[in-house]
């Protein structure tokens, strides 16, 4: 009697931890249901460049919803920085460098999406005639709205950034910080970093490349040089890029070049570097000590065969 009825509370605890599972199964599905999905195609960063004040440009943003159910749609313009050396970019809604999210009017600002489908939507910039000089940045967002059946529980929100800057005193004034190159590593990649700081006040681009020569020759091995990668300074920041050679081998000595060019300026850093593995560091420690056990040992053995007294003639 006891055994069937701890049988049957074994099963109950079975059946009971069975149907939290299957709850959360379908709860998590639910979730993810009621969530839909949006990305922007086609351009990501809409680079006007110069403006002229008392003119307009035009832009269109295109978003895809690719969740299965049909969202509801609102456009509408933030601003656009970043904050520290590694760009985390922020939404600021006012400031000297986000006046151009009032500039902004869109051909529509709400939107019903399809699932699977896509919609563009045409926007104007118009800039005011007394619009400051230097740089100005934002972010055109798409953004779901929960729908009058409240299926959609949870916002998604993607966005195209607008960089530009509007003509008058605008000053263009570039730095190269610092360059840093790991001399020492235990496997790849090879990796060159560089601070660059804009000092002026519309944005520039930072192009980084890197060479990789064998330890006692000047043919690369490895270049960017014909693709090199570029970035956007904002400015009255300073931003930190690296760039890496992943594919770069897992033993051996290289000399490395790391070129960083901005606003006409251009430096180069180099340096040598060696890549040894923890396994083969470990060889070469097991080696010396073995090395130096055997001095020792040797060193010993000989000091006991002079320290030992002659033996006495009969």
């Amino acid at each position: 009697m006891k055994i069937k009825h701890l049988a049957t509370k074994i099963l109950c605890g079975i059946l009971l931890v069975a149907g939290i599972a299957v709850s959360g199964i379908f709860t998590g599905f639910a979730q993810a249901a009621s969530t839909a999905v949006l990305s922007v195609e086609g351009e990501l960063i809409n680079r006007i460049g110069e403006m002229q004040p008392g003119k307009s440009y035009d832009g269109v943003i295109k978003v895809r919803n690719k969740s299965n159910m049909e969202a509801d749609v609102k456009f509408y313009a933030t601003g656009y920085y970043v904050e520290g050396e590694s760009y985390a970019p922020v939404y600021p809604e006012e400031g000297d460098r986000a006046l151009i999210m009032k500039w902004v009017e869109f051909e529509e600002e709400k939107a019903k999406i399809a699932p699977g489908e896509a919609v563009e939507v045409k926007y104007t910039i118009s800039v005011p005639k007394d619009a400051p000089a230097g740089g100005q940045y934002a972010t055109i967002m798409a953004e779901t709205e929960p729908d009058e059946s409240g299926t959609i529980q949870a916002n998604a929100r993607v966005g195209q950034i607008v960089i530009s800057y509007v003509s008058g005193e605008t000053t263009k004034c570039g730095k190269i910080q610092s360059t840093s190159i790991a001399g020492f590593l235990v496997n790849p990649p090879i990796t060159a970093s560089a601070i660059v700081e804009n000092c002026g006040n519309v944005d520039l681009d930072a192009e980084y490349i890197l060479k990789v020569y064998p330890l006692f020759s000047d043919e690369e091995i490895y270049t960017t040089e014909e693709n090199p990668e570029t970035k956007i300074i904002l400015p009255d920041t300073r931003r930190m890029h690296s760039v890496s050679w992943a594919a770069a081998p897992s033993i051996g000595i290289f000399r490395a070049e790391e070129i960083v060019r901005i606003n006409g300026e251009e430096t180069v850093a180099s340096k040598f570097i060696v890549i040894l593995p923890i396994w083969l560091i470990v060889l070469i420690l097991v080696a010396i000590a073995a090395i130096v056990f055997r001095v020792i040992t040797i060193s010993k053995t000989r000091k006991q065969a002079t320290n030992r007294p002659a033996p006495k003639k009969k």
